[in-house]
């Protein structure tokens, strides 16, 4: 590794301090945000809020075209390998382009949002709200994709800034209205998305130029374009086929199906659930982990790196996953209730739905990113194919509620899951699952719900949950899911004192 490299030890230890200072304000701002939308909106407006936003997250990757899965494969490469004069004309490349293609969306998301409205049954919320909806659809992606190129170049302190601007931005303009007296509805939230997102996307911008301008020069090597090429078309049907499988695109079909009130209590527990898996160690260091695992891999072969941090990012998805599963298993309808502010009384079983679920879709991108690294962007594809075939299923399955189509998520993504893992496992000798340590953590899961619903029937709910949440750790403790060389890895990566904890989770 070159003494100039973005992505050496101690540049990801400060990138990961100011990762985790960064998504602890995120998560408490989003968190006093969720609280207040629910709160200031009717449940149809709710609704239509909720339906515009995943609209807009899912563009990204209905519109990148491979684009930003190139970014994130290569940009490390350039900046490890390259000169800056290189990695610069690749990162304008990929912007430029990006950008036309989303302004092309936006003008179409113009043209045809009154009719889109009526369709998905928010005529009464919004048909006359074109332009902003437009606007939001090419800000959100936008904004997406030059945090993907900052975490790509390990920028964690700025990126992190310019995330956390965005709820911490929104809940001041909403306390702003809400003070001043103004009505607040459902176009009124949206032009605050729209001011702040248009505010974080410059900042954003700005810290990318600076970033590359500041890159040394490498050896002068780059990827073959017909390389480059090849991976971007693979993964333009990855992105495109994926995109049904987001929050947005089963709104719509919820919407369609259904209707915008069931979109409102579908889009809310998807709140509480996408709050955990933003914050989730695997979705969240992926971003870290990721240009270390291309730079080591480009530069030295290391492989095995590869599996172990894989291994390392699945068992903290559980972990958390399987936390937060304890504590909905035992007061999920007392907590939605309370969030809510009681629009959305006995929502729990679907809330618990949805993390078992989340326990799978949250593995996805951790094989995305193994196969990105080890070029199975072909399987990929392949994978890709079941989320559309799960978006059908969940339509013509709808008469039988939200329950349902949670349960489809989960298959769906089980199917995929286990058909990656399969070509992973059997094209290369250094890519293993460790599905011991995966195991014991379901166990420590099941049986602290199991406690915990038990000691609620004696003693009440708060008993229960204190006793689940006290259990989880405990029979992590004594099964301990992560190996030594896992271990080891983390150690590595974050020095022994941060990692000193985990030697409690850690087989002799």
């Amino acid at each position: 590794m070159l003494s100039n490299s973005p992505y050496t030890v101690s540049r990801f230890r400060r990138a990961f301090m100011h990762f985790i200072g960064g998504r602890v304000v995120q998560a408490i701002a989003r968190a006093i945000l969720l609280l207040m939308i629910v709160r200031v909106l009717e449940v149809e407006e709710y609704g239509a809020y909720m339906l515009v936003v995943g609209i807009a997250e899912m563009t990204l990757l209905v519109a990148s075209f491979g684009l930003v899965s190139l970014g994130q494969r290569y940009v490390p490469q350039y900046a490890t390998n390259g000169t800056r004069r290189m990695t610069t004309k690749f990162v304008t490349g990929l912007l430029v382009m990006q950008g036309v293609i989303l302004i092309l969306v936006a003008l179409g998301a113009w043209l045809l949002w009154p009719k889109a409205a009526s369709f998905l049954g928010i005529e009464q919320q919004g048909t006359s709200i074109n332009t902003t909806v437009a606007l939001l659809i090419f800000l959100v992606p936008a904004f997406r994709f030059v945090g993907e190129l900052l975490e790509a170049l390990l920028e964690q302190a700025r990126v992190q800034i310019a995330r956390a601007l965005m709820p911490i931005g929104r809940v001041i303009g909403l306390v702003g209205l809400i003070y001043s007296g103004m009505s607040v509805g459902f176009e009124q939230v949206l032009i605050i998305d729209v001011l702040v997102t248009l505010i974080c996307l410059l900042l954003a911008v700005g810290f990318l130029i600076n970033r590359v301008n500041k890159l040394s020069d490498g050896q002068g090597e780059k990827p073959s374009t017909r390389e480059m090429v090849r991976f971007a078309w693979h993964m333009a049907w990855v992105n495109l086929l994926s995109s049904t499988s987001t929050p947005g695109a089963i709104r719509v079909v919820v919407a369609g199906a259904l209707s915008i009130v069931e979109v409102g209590i579908f889009g809310f527990l998807q709140s509480i659930q996408r709050l955990v898996s933003r914050y989730m160690p695997g979705v969240l260091l992926r971003g870290l982990v990721r240009p270390i695992l291309v730079s080591r891999a480009v530069a030295s072969n290391d492989l095995e790196k590869v599996s172990y941090g894989a291994n390392i990012l699945i068992k903290s998805n559980l972990l958390m996953v399987g936390f937060g599963c304890v504590i909905v298993g035992v007061a999920g309808d007392q907590l939605v209730d309370l969030l809510s502010g009681g629009k959305f009384p006995d929502s729990g079983f679907t809330l618990l739905l949805l993390l078992i679920a989340l326990a799978v879709t949250s593995q996805r991108p951790v094989y995305e990113m193994v196969m990105q690294i080890t070029g199975h962007t072909r399987t990929l594809t392949a994978t890709s194919f079941v989320a559309p075939v799960s978006l059908a299923m969940m339509w013509f399955c709808s008469d039988w509620g939200l329950n349902a189509v949670v349960v489809i998520i989960g298959v769906g993504a089980t199917i995929s899951n286990g058909i990656a893992l399969y070509v992973l496992t059997k094209d290369t000798s250094y890519f293993r699952i460790d599905q011991r340590g995966n195991f014991t953590i379901v166990i420590a899961s099941f049986v602290a719900i199991i406690c915990g619903l038990f000691a609620a029937q004696i003693g009440g709910v708060t008993i229960g949950l204190v006793v689940a949440i006290c259990l989880f750790p405990t029979a992590l403790i004594v099964l301990r899911p992560f190996s030594r060389d896992e271990y080891h890895l983390m150690q590595k990566a974050l020095g022994k004192r941060l990692s000193k904890p985990l030697a409690l989770l850690t087989r002799a």
